[in-house]
């Protein structure tokens, strides 16, 4: 089931839901770069078989959250909506009360993290941290999607970089495409396939922590 909200939607390919929006390519591009330059490389911390993973570079965390509060917002929008409706048979005053966004705090924890992958890396199947994680792509080129008829393979399963979530009921796969940003619970697990093209290609991932504000 899709749920399109003008500007961001919502994927229910079961209970949990995936939430796709776009970003601002040229800001993560060149904090993408920045990061390259200047950040901390990952010393063996994150899942993926990817050489050059960074986090990101100091100095640049007010404007990330800045523009990733937007879409969290609305993921923990739709999230409440979905509690609130699964709730509906229980007596109002039995019910525990659902919180508003505004009296959620976000941390992102040490994040994000970028990943600059090429020819034959990946990311294995795993989850994160925290309650809700963030993949942002930034640099997609299109020699990825292309390789369904330029590295054809004798296989039923062909998704050179796709994006897969898989759970207890099922999995489902995206081809991602450059700007997209994806929020899922941080549960769901998910993986990152290799792709064959000789390109780079930038990811940004992250890990959102929510707490209830004091008073």
């Amino acid at each position: 089931m899709l749920i399109d909200k003008g500007d961001h939607r919502f994927i229910h390919p079961w209970g949990m839901p995936i939430y796709q929006g776009e970003i601002d390519v040229d800001f993560f591009q060149s904090l993408a770069e920045r990061t390259r330059e200047n950040g901390t490389r990952d010393q063996g911390s994150l899942a993926g078989n990817i050489k050059d993973q960074f986090m990101a570079a100091r100095g640049s965390e007010e404007e990330i959250i800045k523009l990733l509060t937007p879409h969290i917002i609305n993921y923990l929008k739709h999230e409440f909506e979905r509690v609130d409706q699964l709730q509906s048979f229980v007596k109002t005053e039995l019910r525990p009360p659902t919180p508003s966004v505004d009296d959620i705090d976000l941390d992102f924890g040490n994040g994000p993290w970028f990943n600059f992958m090429r020819k034959g890396e990946f990311n294995p199947l795993h989850a994160h941290n925290g309650q809700i994680s963030g993949i942002i792509m930034i640099k997609v080129p299109e020699e990825i999607e292309n390789e369904y008829y330029t590295h054809p393979v004798d296989t039923n399963v062909r998704c050179p970089g796709y994006l897969e979530w898989v759970s207890d009921t099922g999995s489902h796969k995206v081809v991602p495409k450059e700007g997209d940003i994806y929020l899922f619970d941080a549960r769901l697990r998910h993986l990152v396939y290799p792709f064959e093209s000789d390109v780079e290609r930038i990811t940004s991932s992250f890990n959102v922590f929510t707490s209830l504000k004091d008073g």
